[in-house]
């Protein structure tokens, strides 16, 4: 959707030229490191979406802790 200004449907050129670009990278991670070396890229773009999933968690687990207190009266628990 980026490359086709936000249209659901691209262009068959596009589609093709995104095919290709990506079908060669994977081919050329595949050659140079085998599967290991796939894996090893994946997990390495995959981390700065990990932590940014847990700070997600804790500011959803904050917030409703928060609302849990001023709207529902719940009362404040001490934490071990």
């Amino acid at each position: 959707m980026f490359s086709s200004n936000g249209k659901l449907n691209p262009s068959k050129s596009k589609l093709v030229t995104w095919g290709l670009l990506i079908s060669a990278i994977a081919a050329s991670l595949l050659m140079s490191g085998g599967l290991k070396g796939l894996q090893a890229t994946a997990i390495i773009i995959a981390l700065p979406y990990t932590l940014l999933m847990f700070m997600m968690m804790l500011a959803i687990y904050k917030s409703l802790k928060r609302e849990g207190i001023k709207k529902h009266k719940v009362e404040e628990k001490e934490d071990w």
